[in-house]
C-alpha cells in the first residue's frame, strides 16, 4: 500500500471517528427535542419514535401559554444578572490585587479561595439554611442572589487571576509613571485588556447560576419564585413524570445558554488562551 493511499485511509478514519463522536454529542439534544414534540402515549412507545409527531411552534406556544416558564425565566434572569454584576465588580479588583501586589497573607488568601471550593455543597447547606431561617431570610430571590454570589465569587477571582497574571507588569508601571492613580490604571489600562477574561468569567458565572438547583430548591417554597431548574423539576412526581413537558422546559432553558455561549465563544477561547500564557 502506497503512502498516499495510507494517508487517505487515515484521513477517512479521522473524519469517521469525529463524525461518530459529534453524533453521540448531538443525539441527546435531538432526543430531548423529539420527546418534547410527542404526546403522552408516544414517548412511552416501544420501539421509540424517532421523528417528531407534533407541530413544534404549536406545541411550544401552548406550553409557554399554559405553564409558568416565563416566570421561571424572569426569576432566573434576575438572580443571574445580579450575581454576575456583583461578582464581576468584586472579582476584577480582587484578582488584580492578588496578581499584582505582594502583601502579607497573600498566599493564605489565595489558598483560602481554593479551600472554599473543596467543601461539598451538602456540607454547608444545613448550617446556612438554619442561620437564614432564624433571621427570616428565606423564600425570596435575594437569598439566592447572596448564596450564589458567595459560591461563584471565589472561583471568579481565581479564574480572573490567571488572566491578570498574563498582563505584563510594565503596562501597570507605565500607567503609574504617567500620573494615573492605582484605580485609574486599573480602570483605563488593565480592564480594557482584561475584557476577554471578564467576558469568559461572567459567562461562566451566569451558566452556573442558570443551572443551580440545590440552594434554589432548598430556600424557595413559593412556585412564583421558582427558578428554571426548580420549575422544571416539578414535572418529576413520585409515581409519574411528564416527560414531554419536562423536555419542553429543558429545551427552552438550554436555548439561552447555548446562544450566549455561541455569541461569546470568541471571548471565551481568547480569554482562556490569554490566561494560560503566564501562571
Amino acid at each position: 500500500m502506497s503512502a498516499r493511499k495510507r494517508k487517505k485511509i487515515g484521513r477517512a478514519g479521522f473524519y469517521v471517528f469525529f463524525t461518530v463522536i459529534t453524533l453521540l454529542i448531538i443525539f441527546p439534544i435531538y432526543w430531548m427535542l423529539v420527546t418534547s414534540l410527542q404526546s403522552n402515549a408516544e414517548y412511552l412507545a416501544r420501539p421509540p419514535i424517532l421523528v417528531p409527531t407534533i407541530n413544534a411552534i404549536t406545541a411550544y406556544m401552548e406550553y409557554i401559554r399554559d405553564s409558568d416558564v416565563l416566570i421561571w425565566m424572569r426569576n432566573t434572569v434576575a438572580v443571574g444578572v445580579v450575581v454576575v454584576v456583583f461578582t464581576t465588580l468584586v472579582a476584577v479588583p480582587a484578582a488584580h490585587a492578588i496578581s499584582r501586589f505582594k502583601f502579607r497573607g497573600r498566599s493564605v488568601a489565595t489558598f483560602s479561595i481554593l479551600v472554599t471550593q473543596m467543601l461539598p455543597l451538602t456540607f454547608i447547606l444545613i448550617p446556612v439554611f438554619i442561620i437564614f431561617s432564624r433571621i427570616g431570610f428565606v423564600n425570596n430571590l435575594a437569598v439566592l442572589m447572596v448564596i450564589d454570589s458567595a459560591f461563584v465569587l471565589p472561583v471568579s477571582i481565581w479564574f480572573l487571576k490567571g488572566f491578570c497574571d498574563a498582563i505584563p507588569m510594565e503596562l501597570w508601571e507605565a500607567a503609574l509613571l504617567d500620573g494615573c492613580s492605582p484605580f485609574q490604571a486599573l480602570l483605563r489600562v488593565i480592564i480594557p485588556i482584561l475584557r476577554p477574561g471578564i467576558a469568559a468569567t461572567a459567562t461562566w458565572a451566569l451558566i452556573i447560576v442558570w443551572d443551580e438547583f440545590l440552594f434554589a430548591r432548598t430556600f424557595i417554597n413559593s412556585s412564583n419564585l421558582f427558578t428554571f431548574s426548580v420549575g422544571i423539576s416539578s414535572y418529576i412526581g413520585q409515581y409519574d413524570t411528564i416527560w414531554n413537558a419536562l423536555m419542553r422546559g429543558s429545551f427552552i432553558s438550554t436555548l439561552p445558554v447555548a446562544i450566549l455561549f455561541i455569541f461569546f465563544q470568541k471571548h471565551l477561547v481568547g480569554g482562556l488562551t490569554g490566561g494560560a500564557v503566564k501562571g
